[in-house]
This record gives C-alpha cells, sequence and structure tokens, in this order.
C-alpha cells in the first residue's frame, strides 16, 4: 500500500490515471477524426471500418454490437481512442433503448470526408466554437443578406 511518504499524492495520482472526456462537442469531434484517421489508414469506408468492427468481435453476420463488443473491436484494431473517449461516443450513437449500434447509428455519424464536406465544416465549427457571426464574417456576408443560391 502507498502513502504520502513513499512520494504519491493525489495530484500525481490523477495525473497518472486520469482519463479525459471532453465536453460532448469536443469529444465528437477528437473521435471523429481520429476514426476517419483509421479508416483512411486502413483504406477503409464508413461502412467497411463498421464491419470489421462486426467481424473482429464475431457478429458478422448479425451486424450489431454492444457497448463491450464496441470496445473490444476498438482496441483489438488499434483505433487509437481512449476507454472512456469509446464510452462516451458509444453513448452518442446509441439510443438507450436498443443498447446495441447498428449500421445506420454509424453511418449517421461516421461519413468519408470526400462524400460530406458539410460534415468537415461542421467539426471545424464545433471545434473552433464559431459563432453565426463568425461565420458569415469569414463568407463576407450580412444577416440580412439573401440566401446563398447553389444554381
Amino acid at each position: 500500500m502507498l502513502s504520502r511518504s513513499n512520494g504519491l499524492t493525489f495530484e500525481l495520482f490523477e495525473k497518472t490515471f486520469r482519463s479525459e472526456v471532453p465536453n460532448s462537442i469536443e469529444m465528437e469531434t477528437k473521435v471523429i477524426r481520429t476514426i476517419r484517421d483509421w479508416m483512411f489508414r486502413s483504406n477503409l469506408s464508413a461502412e467497411m471500418a463498421f464491419e470489421s468492427f462486426c467481424r473482429v468481435v464475431g457478429n458478422y453476420k448479425q451486424k450489431l454490437l454492444t457497448r463491450a463488443q464496441f470496445h473490444r473491436a476498438l482496441i483489438t484494431l488499434d483505433v487509437g481512442l481512449s476507454a472512456a473517449q469509446t464510452d462516451a461516443f458509444f453513448a452518442l450513437l446509441v439510443s438507450e433503448a436498443s443498447g446495441q449500434l447498428d449500421i445506420n447509428m454509424w453511418l449517421s455519424r461516421i461519413f468519408e470526408d470526400g462524400d460530406n464536406p458539410l460534415q468537415m465544416i461542421r467539426e471545424i465549427v464545433n471545434e473552433h466554437k464559431l459563432t453565426q457571426e463568425d461565420l458569415l464574417f469569414q463568407m463576407k456576408l450580412k444577416a440580412w443578406d439573401s440566401p446563398l443560391s447553389y444554381s
């Protein structure tokens, strides 16, 4: 048993064993970027990544993941998330009613960058805590300007 005389203080304990879970917006941005980076390194689409998770835990046919299976898959495939980040992200993805992650829940948050450029903009806005006024200023627009035309 360690005591203060051995040099273990609360500060040292906290620094050594602390698992940071930032607020939900920061956490989501950081986790999605980490997952996307892993997907890029592994040359996987979002759907293929989810199938890899299912295959690793033996649920390839069922294509559902419980919290424990999601943890095990991310650890086995060396995605690079902490247990706290994995837990928080699972809770964000999954409705409490089902308690299991399916492909549709996964695809609702994980997009390929090339397929959805708006997701990258959303992540930047969330990460830098930009306001509507900040965005309008950067786009050299005013709130009373007419809507942008896409044609």
